[in-house]
């Protein structure tokens, strides 16, 4: 259940941080499936942008709260981009990419 968000390209949760125009979420460090024992208990599911697989999917498309259509990067197919994430606590966590 680590802290962290995606900052290069901005997460949709993250977007308001770099102002772009969408609504804030104060919690964007803590997308971590609902925590360790939950994700673990939905049998390691998760959504698609971090969200619990069993609650609001408020960070995926097309309904979720924090998803507008903002554009916050553009690339083609096959570029080579920098990434980077930001970590407020990793909690001996890894990312796989």
């Amino acid at each position: 259940s680590g802290h962290g968000r995606l900052a290069r390209p901005p997460s949709r949760s993250s977007a308001w941080q770099f102002n772009f125009n969408t609504p804030i979420n104060y919690n964007d460090w803590q997308l971590n499936c609902g925590g360790y024992d939950h994700h673990w208990a939905m049998g390691g599911q998760c959504g698609v942008c971090g969200d619990p697989i069993d609650g609001p999917r408020d960070n995926e498309a097309p309904n979720g709260k924090y998803f507008t259509g903002t554009i916050v990067g553009t690339y083609k197919a096959g570029e080579v981009i920098d990434v980077r994430v930001e970590m407020m606590a990793n909690h001996m966590g890894w990312f796989f990419f």
